[in-house]
């Protein structure tokens, strides 16, 4: 077995108290008995992306060595590092399938070498290998995975990516990675280069408001999961899309400046957008 990569974090970077909010929202808003399980989910996300977005050498290399590791889990053997062998017991405890963990992993592989999206429609189909294999996932930890669900859940995480890709529009830049369809900044007038250089105007403006009109429409979409659910999880549902919902007020009240600012509801009013959309 190929071993771990020197530049791969160790279980404890992941998990230790730097970890981020999604762990406490695991903790509070889910059964007592599936937190881990789903907490053993999220880590293997943020596990991969540390590896494809920030780990030094060849990142390419560094996921085949991931895929290996899944490799182990779905022969029944034994993972090398500390991270999968925990995922391997939620694996094995709820038969979950590979395939999503195999979508995510092709996600950070298009990273490395497609920087550019033609269109919405090339975004959305990023969006989901890279995002909605996780809302897959937790269905099926919480044993609710339905086709009807399976939908709803995919709009959710669609319009809470593209919530992402907002927020994120200048670290992605510096990156040299550009998440706007070109189709759409040409529509707005609007170049790839004034992007990258820092360029926010009112074209770019316009550009964001597009994107965030798309993620909205996908939220209010998958509301309809709630509504499909009971006790905590219809809760957690819920949450989920307030947060989202209420991000794009924060984003689109600051004119999408500083929009990193606006990843945890930073400011009273983004709280009550938060609030009022969870009302609804």
């Amino acid at each position: 077995m190929t071993p771990i990569p020197a530049e791969a974090p160790t279980a404890d970077e992941i998990l230790g108290r730097g970890a981020g909010p999604t762990y406490r929202v695991a903790s509070l808003l889910f059964p007592k008995a599936i937190r881990p399980h789903l907490v053993n989910v999220y880590a293997f996300g943020k596990f991969l992306d540390r590896l494809g977005d920030d780990a030094p050498g060849d990142r390419l290399a560094h996921l085949d060595w991931l895929s290996g590791e899944l490799d182990a889990i779905y022969c029944g053997d034994r993972p090398e590092h500390a991270l999968m062998g925990r995922l391997a017991t939620t694996v094995r405890r709820f038969d979950l399938p590979r395939a999503p963990f195999d979508r995510l992993v092709e996600a950070n592989r298009l990273d490395q070498t497609v920087l550019r999206y033609e269109t919405f429609d090339e975004l959305r189909d990023y969006c989901v290998i890279a995002t909605n294999p996780v809302g897959e996932l937790v269905l099926r930890v919480l044993g609710a995975a339905t086709p009807r669900r399976l939908e709803l859940a995919d709009a959710v995480c669609t319009g809470l990516q593209l919530v992402d890709v907002l927020r994120d529009v200048d670290d992605d830049a510096a990156r040299g990675h550009i998440y706007l369809p070109l189709r759409d900044m040409e529509r707005c007038r609007y170049r790839a280069d004034e992007l990258i250089a820092g360029v926010r105007d009112e074209r770019f403006r316009a550009l964001m408001r597009l994107t965030a009109h798309r993620s909205r429409t996908l939220l209010r979409e998958g509301k309809g999961l709630a509504h499909t659910l009971s006790g905590r999880l219809a809760l957690a549902a819920r949450v989920f899309v307030a947060v989202g919902l209420g991000s794009l007020g924060e984003l689109e009240r600051s004119g999408f400046k500083d929009s990193g600012r606006a990843a945890w509801i930073t400011t009273l009013p983004g709280v009550w957008d938060c609030l009022r959309a969870f009302a609804r």
